[in-house]
Formats: structure tokens, C-alpha cells, sequence
């Protein structure tokens, strides 16, 4: 990865992206290759990422849509972020995981249930369940400023 993105060759491309919480001037290097440990034998759209004021580390994301340029790529890997968090709320909140389920009736079932609860849950709190969080009051997590003068 460091040796591509050092290459001269090929030059980075400004990519304003502002979308899905990310707001950030990026680089970009787009390639069609074979990465084995990715794709095995299929040719993939790999795209290499940096972030132009260097606050994240650079990345690279693989697409198997050889059509596609590095924005839509981004694009659709950013909208996944909403579908991990569901998953993990569903699994920590709502008990996914812990099901030990023998019958396929049941494997069937508990799934799309804890989903399907889950979104009524999300659709209650956005109508109505905001109003009732009290979010307790905890002085001690407040930096004070200190009263001495700093010492050398």
C-alpha cells in the first residue's frame, strides 16, 4: 500500500466527500487489479484513501462493481455503518446472539424478530421516547480549571 501510495505516477485525486457523517477532504488513487487475499481471482476496483489534512491513516476498500468510481464505492461502504450498529444493538440490547435455538421454525424466527423489534423500538424513540431520557448528573466528569498557576 505504501509503495502505491508513494507512486509519482499516478497522482491523487481531490474528492470532497459530505455524506453520512463523513466530512472531509479526501486523496484518492483508483486501480482495477487482483488481490488475492481480497478477491481471490476477481478483478477488483481498489481504491486507496488519505485524508488530505492527515488526520486519519490512509485506507484501501475493495469493490467487485468494476463500473464504479471511487465516490459511489465510498458512498456505499459509508452506508453500511448504520446496518453495523443495528447488528450490534440488536446482539447486545435485544439478545441476538443468545438464542440456542434446535428447531428451524425457531432459527427462522428469532432473527427477523429481534429486527423487527428493534425498529419499533428506533420508531418509538424518534416519536416519543426522546422526551423521557434524563440524563443523570454527574458533576465529577466536569474538568475544573485549576486555581494554581502552572510551575515550571
Amino acid at each position: 500500500m505504501q509503495s502505491w501510495a508513494d507512486d509519482r505516477k499516478q497522482p491523487w485525486r481531490k474528492l470532497i466527500f459530505d455524506q453520512f457523517g463523513l466530512h472531509a477532504t479526501l486523496l484518492v488513487k483508483t486501480v482495477q487489479a487482483l488481490y488475492y487475499k481480497a478477491g481471490k481471482d476477481r478483478l477488483l476496483t481498489i481504491v486507496l484513501v488519505r485524508d488530505a489534512v492527515g488526520k486519519r491513516p490512509d485506507q484501501m476498500f475493495y469493490c467487485t462493481r468494476l463500473d464504479w468510481d471511487a465516490r459511489r464505492i465510498l458512498s456505499n461502504y459509508s452506508t453500511r455503518w448504520s446496518i453495523e450498529v443495528t447488528f450490534e444493538n440488536c446482539k447486545q440490547l435485544l439478545g441476538l446472539e443468545d438464542p440456542a435455538n434446535r428447531k428451524e421454525k425457531a432459527v427462522r424466527r428469532t432473527a427477523p424478530m429481534a429486527l423487527v423489534l428493534h425498529s419499533l423500538i428506533v420508531v418509538w424513540f424518534h416519536q416519543t421516547g426522546h422526551r423521557y431520557v434524563r440524563f443523570p448528573d454527574r458533576p465529577g466528569i466536569h474538568k475544573r480549571k485549576s486555581l494554581r498557576s502552572p510551575t515550571c
